[in-house]
């Protein structure tokens, strides 16, 4: 309410100023009155309705593919070679191989880092 009362007087000492000077008179608009913000729920409501239109796109995203071979195996070179019996490739939707795991057996432990 104080914005309210000081737009009010600046206004009246305006017009003042503008009849001691002979200006033509002056029409202020009535000040507009705020609204509230939009509430936590508005927001919420927002990004759910964002999240879910872009779901498929961040599903994705995130999928890994995991694929497990011996074809791989079979062309090690050096002193390693065929000593290993399986390789696991952790890659993303684009097909792109972001890690690979060679072990010597099929076993879950041998995954264990």
């Amino acid at each position: 309410m104080r914005r309210c009362a000081d737009y009010l007087s600046a206004c009246k000492q305006h017009k003042a100023a503008a009849l001691l000077f002979h200006q033509p008179p002056v029409e202020y608009q009535k000040e507009q009155q705020l609204r509230n913000p939009p509430s936590a729920k508005w927001f919420l409501a927002c990004y759910v309705r964002d999240v879910y239109n872009r779901l498929d796109n961040l599903k994705a995203i995130t999928t890994l593919k995991i694929d497990s071979t011996k074809k791989i195996t079979k062309k090690l070179q050096g002193v390693e070679a065929n000593t290993a019996s399986w390789v696991t490739n952790i890659g993303n939707e684009k097909g792109e191989v972001l890690n690979s795991i060679v072990t010597t057996s099929e076993s879950m432990p041998s995954l264990q880092v």
